[in-house]
């Protein structure tokens, strides 16, 4: 068994690639000290910006210096080095112990597929209003699942866990080819 140190990206520039003012340098430092306190450098945006705006509630009535020191104290948060597991069946006695579904598995995050949906569907577009709502609660679904997922050591339980994300990542791409499809046809009438 072989252990494998490495350090993922984080991005200081995640929901605002040029940020102007105090409330957007604002929302991407607190965006990278929440990415890197969760290990999860996908973070979904969705709730982030849910998170970021709560946050910027408390803080942007204070003065200048205490919002540019909040500021310089996220963007100072420390990346901690994660180890990877990563089984090699050619060892003998340790593979014929575990099951053949964990022989070659990489404890890492999965990649994390946000769909954003059109907020703004016109008001008689009731089938788009509903998958809209779909995208969003199960966006929502999918950031718990991926904070448990991060949290939990058990191959068993990060097996089950990908399994159902991977079919809420269907469902999500079924929506959003249903709001596109809908769309189309609004446009043809």
């Amino acid at each position: 068994m072989q252990a494998f140190l490495i350090t993922p990206k984080y991005n200081k520039f995640y929901i605002y690639k040029t940020p102007t003012t105090p409330y957007q340098r604002f929302c991407n430092a607190f965006g990278y000290h929440r990415m890197v306190n969760t290990r999860n450098p996908a973070y979904p945006k969705i709730s982030l910006c849910i998170e970021c705006n709560n946050a910027w509630k408390e803080f942007r009535h204070k003065s200048k210096e205490d919002i540019e020191s909040k500021i310089s104290e996220y963007l100072a948060t420390p990346i901690p080095i994660q180890g990877f597991m990563q089984i090699n069946q050619s060892q003998p006695g340790s593979s014929q112990s575990l099951k053949p579904t964990q022989t070659n598995q990489v404890l890492q995050s999965p990649i994390e597929e946000i769909i954003i949906a059109d907020s703004t569907p016109p008001p008689n577009a009731a089938a788009q209003k509903k998958a809209a709502e779909t995208i969003n609660a199960t966006n929502m679904k999918l950031a718990e699942l991926q904070q448990i997922y991060n949290s939990t050591n058990d191959l068993e339980i990060r097996n089950n866990l990908l399994e159902h994300m991977a079919t809420l990542k269907q469902t999500l791409h079924d929506e959003d080819n249903k709001i596109k499809k809908l769309k189309r046809h609004a446009g043809y009438q």
